[in-house]
């Protein structure tokens, strides 16, 4: 996921962890979701699209 770098990183990141099991499992696969913030990543193979979080409301 892309976020923009005011801070929307960590509430993506709040945001799935409340989704995911509150157990190892969790721990492990919250592990596994990168969030960059800005638009530079290394993963530019995969075409991640940048979300609107005011869209989403």
């Amino acid at each position: 996921m892309i976020a923009k770098p005011n801070g929307e990183d960590r509430l993506l990141r709040k945001v799935v962890k409340g989704m995911l099991p509150k157990n190892r499992l969790g721990a492990k696969l919250l592990s596994n979701m990168y969030v960059y913030a800005g638009s530079e990543h290394k993963h530019d193979a995969q075409n991640p699209k940048a979300i609107d979080i005011n869209s989403l409301k």
